[in-house]
């Protein structure tokens, strides 16, 4: 029987990371179960207001596993969950407009049922031009190759598990059909000069031939969908319906835009 008392006392020890909690227990078949809380967010618009429990995991652990996949997964979540750019992967991209990358150090699970003692981290990573899927995806099978070398791990990166499809969707904020739009939210709201937001979202926008997203998230205010405990106030969905209908009675029955997303 595994006396689990010098580990189990080390990791209650453990200061762990604000926002986050560890509990531990030892059943009836004498094995250690160890459990990290944290909290849930949005990972494109509200990344911030989340406390990233596989992280706080990860740190938990620092220095209390033999060597092994397991300690080596570990170590590399702590790196690349430094914090939330991806500073830890070599990602240091700062836009003056899109601002930084979202990177989300997210879950581990399985390979498969087939193969069950694999695991495959998945990272969630916002990106902002100008670099391209490819050239993210490269740049990340790089920083895995360089920890590899540095620290004598084995992790793989999995091109059949990873996705690089998406660009980010972005509009002049000169074209006509923004300016159009920016009017239409003024005139609802008695805003003065709005300006046109910047989200990490993944919008359903990008599957609608000549598409924008708009409404109904104001800014200055956290993104409350998807999150947890996702609500709005009553006032704000009644804002941003009456938004929504101005714009829909203007483009339906206002001046035709013609050429509308260009300037």
């Amino acid at each position: 029987t595994p006396d689990w008392t010098k580990l189990d006392t080390a990791l209650k020890a453990f200061k762990m990371p604000e926002g986050t909690r560890l509990a531990t227990n030892v059943n009836d078949d004498s094995e250690l179960h160890v459990v990290a809380y944290g909290k849930s967010a949005h990972a494109g618009v509200n990344l911030t207001g989340g406390r990233n429990a596989l992280v706080a995991l990860a740190r938990a652990f620092e220095g209390k596993l033999p060597p092994g996949g397991a300690d080596d997964l570990f170590r590399f979540i702590r790196l690349a969950g430094q914090d939330l750019h991806g500073t830890g992967l070599g990602i240091t991209d700062n836009d003056p407009i899109w601002g930084q990358y979202a990177v989300n150090v997210a879950t581990v699970k399985p390979k498969s049922d087939a193969e069950p003692h694999q695991y495959v981290l998945f990272t969630n990573l916002r990106r902002i031009p100008p670099k391209t899927g490819a050239q993210a995806k490269a740049h990340l099978e790089a920083e895995v190759a360089k920890f590899n070398q540095s620290t004598g791990a084995s992790l793989v990166f999995a091109p059949d598990l990873s996705y690089f499809g998406d660009e980010p969707l972005g509009f002049d904020p000169n074209a006509k059909i923004v300016k159009r739009l920016m009017t239409i939210y003024s005139r609802a709201t008695g805003e003065k000069n709005p300006k046109p937001a910047i989200s990490g979202g993944g919008t359903y926008a990008k599957r609608l031939p000549h598409a924008i997203a708009f409404g109904m998230w104001f800014p200055g205010k956290p993104y409350p969908g998807h999150d947890s405990d996702e609500k709005i106030p009553i006032v704000d969905l009644q804002r941003g319906a009456r938004v929504l209908i101005y714009a829909l009675v203007d483009i339906a029955t206002g001046v035709k835009i013609d050429d509308a997303f260009a300037p």
